[in-house]
């Protein structure tokens, strides 16, 4: 990708730097390099094995800075300090900014496609959560239903008991009785009903808050998981640095977090 985008001449005037350094526990830079992929080895030949490795968690150590500061001399030695002309360099940041934003559109369309399957997972949790309300007020309603069944039939059995020529008392007030305590149990059902929806509506608004911690933690986990999965084939994580004495560092951050 990026001798499609430069000259070819951008090899002779490139030093290479493997980032994560840390990484690598102790192993030469040069051995790590030879044992990774052919298409790793062929990179790092196309740009004349010129490359070093910086410690990203050690800012302060002196010795990196001055093995690439010691590339550069020898580079500029080897090209007798010829360099880029203008016009390569505004070409460069021209082609920087289209990389940029490229990679931010790529971006943009990774999120928007990971925020996609999230809001779907999270649709789902809800209508789970809002079909166990649901069911819960169906049940509710059957006992009603099922006392006022009842109820009715008791009242019946009253009316009828009164028809008859001589009504038995004894069973009048059996069914007194029954039709008070099943009056007393909707009564009961009914405050019972007040308080379960008071409870379903605080559950729900729980719920929903709850939830949207969810999609934002979720969000968050997945896009930080993609942005540190990137390949390098493509390039993603590589940027590029001119630098004003016409060198140009080309940054590989991807190598050694794979």
């Amino acid at each position: 990708m990026i001798l499609e985008m430069f000259h070819e001449d951008i090899t002779d005037h490139t030093i290479l730097i493997f980032t994560h350094a840390n990484r690598l526990r102790g192993e030469f830079i040069e051995k790590f390099v030879s044992r990774q992929h052919r298409k790793v080895q062929d990179f790092v030949e196309r740009f004349g094995r010129r490359f070093v490795a910086f410690d990203n968690t050690n800012p302060t150590n002196r010795d990196q800075v001055r093995r690439l500061l010691q590339k550069v001399d020898e580079l500029l030695v080897v090209n007798e300090n010829r360099h880029f002309t203008i016009e390569v360099q505004q070409l460069m940041q021209d082609t920087m900014r289209v990389i940029e934003e490229k990679k931010e559109a790529d971006m943009a369309e990774r999120n928007k496609k990971i925020k996609k399957v999230i809001r779907k997972m999270a649709d789902v949790r809800w209508s789970a959560f809002t079909a166990a309300m649901n069911e819960e007020k169906q049940e509710t309603e059957q006992k009603k239903k099922r006392i006022q069944g009842r109820i009715d039939q008791i009242q019946a059995d009253i009316k009828k008991e009164k028809q008859n020529v001589q009504p038995i008392p004894a069973r009048l007030r059996r069914f007194t009785a029954s039709l008070r305590k099943e009056q007393e149990n909707l009564r009961r059902l009914g405050e019972r009903r007040m308080w379960e929806e008071r409870e379903r509506m605080e559950r729900q608004k729980k719920e929903r808050n709850d939830l949207n911690i969810w999609i934002q933690e979720e969000e968050e986990r997945r896009l930080n998981k993609e942005g540190n999965n990137k390949p390098f084939s493509s390039f993603s994580c590589t940027k590029i640095l001119l630098i004003t004495f016409g060198i140009v560092l080309v940054f590989i951050a991807s190598i050694l977090s794979t």
